[in-house]
C-alpha cells in the first residue's frame, strides 16, 4: 500500500535526502561487525555437515545427502 496514493510527506523531503547522523550510524555499524562475527563463528552449527538444525523445515531426499556431503569437501576453485 505504499506506493498506491500519493505522499503525504512535505516537498523538503524530497529536495534535501541525508545519511542518517552519526549516533545513530553508530549502533548499526557495531550491530553488523557482530552479526557478521557471530555468523561466521555459528556457520557450521547451523548449515555445517551433520546439522539437524533445518531437518523439519526442508525435505531432502536420503539419495541427495552424499551429493551435499561430497559438495561440501569439493575444492574451492570447483565451486
Amino acid at each position: 500500500m505504499t506506493f498506491l496514493s500519493h505522499s503525504r510527506s512535505s516537498q523538503n523531503t524530497y529536495l534535501h535526502p541525508h545519511e542518517s547522523p552519526l549516533p545513530m550510524s553508530l549502533p548499526l555499524v557495531l550491530l553488523a561487525i557482530g552479526s557478521i562475527f557471530i555468523g561466521y563463528l555459528f556457520k557450521d552449527a547451523v548449515i555445517g555437515v551433520g546439522s539437524d538444525f533445518m531437518s523439519e523445515s526442508i525435505y531432502v531426499r536420503p539419495v541427495m545427502v552424499d551429493n551435499m556431503i561430497d559438495a561440501e569437501h569439493i575444492a574451492i576453485s570447483t565451486k
